[in-house]
């Protein structure tokens, strides 16, 4: 009997220790699930409190660019002395002077920040106020001197650029920055990117290619040979000129452009590149181009790209020329992966398309591949290239590793090439 009792005496004090330990890991559970909570409350009000100065330190920074643009801005609008050289887009030494201290006394900038090279654009280009104005606050900001990845221009014609544009002007090259040392690069970036239809081609492209091939020199911009063989390996073909106005009128009639490098004259006090677009007029009783209006595409200078030029106006400055034009691949040859398939896919499709033997079934597959004019695009499934020729409703399709796969006239069409 005493037995019994004692037994149930132990159970009771048993329960009740299981008891007191379940509520003291509840309780230990319910004070870890508080202060789980009470730091995500404390990282949330942290992460609120670090965005919330991210974004005020945001505003005041676009505020801060905004309140300088305006100033830039009031400057300019005060300055109405700013067209009134007698070609329209110069002013005098001690006016551009003046609009660099009054700019820079309101930005609390140092004068010797804008060095001569600077005050001369200024004076000579008005149309690069900007670029001048700005350098100093913008030539060690990552967002103006890493340069653009793409040109926004339209490159179905030649694109007017200018080695002073925002997008590119404080991009380091040479022992300056593209806005002073960059014609040459624009020039070649101007024609590249026209005739290879390109827009990736944007002058900071080019400077990096001269600067890593040796064409950029120091103090002198870019070397003639960027123009010749660097030109040659981006694609194009290049030939000197002789420096005849029939000549370098045919070739532009020929839609060649062509780029000049010019000496100390009337476009340069150094050495300058431009580029001749086009030119207006027929040829005389003996067959030569002569007198016409040259279109001229100046990197350093809008006013001379809005105008036309006489032969005469550059003749004098000229020391050499190219002219450019697409480098034509040659067509690669196609076949099927071996006799069996050609026998199949002709036995199929080349007999009913009228060719008269595999071998010549063969070889208009491999002509619609090299057609510019077919449709071509790359099937995301196998990576199979699709090539259609609308005009004759020729389907080819090529396989990754480059070998025809079939080649047939589809039922649908183009509707049918849109489906793959």
């Amino acid at each position: 009997m005493s037995s019994n009792k004692n037994n149930r005496s132990n159970r009771r004090k048993n329960r009740s220790t299981k008891v007191v330990k379940d509520i003291y890991k509840y309780r230990m559970m319910l004070l870890l699930f508080v202060m789980f909570i009470v730091m995500i409350l404390i990282s949330v009000a942290i992460y609120k409190v670090d965005k919330k100065e991210i974004q005020q330190a945001t505003i005041e920074q676009q505020k801060e660019q905004e309140e300088i643009e305006a100033k830039a801005e009031q400057v300019r609008k005060e300055a109405e002395y700013l067209i009134i050289g007698e070609d329209e887009h110069t002013i005098p030494k001690d006016k551009a002077e003046k609009i660099i201290e009054k700019f820079a006394k309101q930005n609390d900038i140092s004068e010797s920040e804008y060095n001569s090279d600077m005050k001369e654009l200024l004076e000579k280009h008005t149309e690069a106020y900007d670029f001048v104005i700005n350098y100093p606050l913008r030539k060690g900001d990552p967002k103006y001197t890493a340069g653009t990845a793409e040109l926004t221009e339209d490159v179905s014609t030649m694109p007017k650029l200018y080695q002073w544009d925002e997008r590119w002007g404080y991009k380091p090259y040479g022992s300056g920055v593209l806005g002073f040392t960059g014609c040459g690069p624009t020039c070649l970036s101007m024609v590249a990117s026209y005739l290879l239809k390109d827009k990736t081609i944007t002058p900071s492209y080019v400077a990096d290619y001269s600067t890593d091939n040796g064409y950029s020199i120091e103090g002198n911009g870019s070397s003639w040979d960027l123009m010749y063989t660097g030109a040659i390996n981006m694609g194009l073909t290049v030939t000197e000129l002789a420096l005849v106005e029939d000549t370098i009128a045919s070739k532009l009639k020929e839609g060649k452009p062509v780029i000049l490098v010019l000496s100390e004259g009337r476009f340069t006090t150094s050495g300058h590149y431009i580029v001749l677009e086009g030119y207006i007029g027929e040829k005389n009783e003996a067959g030569l181009y002569e007198g016409g209006d040259f279109i001229m595409h100046d990197p350093n200078c809008s006013y001379n790209t809005e105008r036309t030029w006489k032969y005469n106006d550059f003749q004098g400055d000229v020391e050499n020329i190219w002219v450019y034009d697409v480098l034509e691949k040659p067509d690669e040859e196609y076949n099927f992966r071996n006799n069996d398939r050609l026998m199949e896919h002709y036995n199929k499709h080349g007999k009913d398309m009228g060719f008269k033997s595999p071998s010549e079934y063969e070889d208009a597959a491999s002509d619609v591949v090299n057609n510019p004019d077919a449709l071509h695009k790359t099937e995301s499934e196998d990576g199979d290239d699709v090539y259609y020729l609308e005009k004759t409703n020729e389907f080819v399709i090529v396989s990754p590793d480059g070998y025809i796969r079939t080649y047939f006239e589809p039922d649908g069409g183009k509707k049918y090439y849109d489906r793959q």
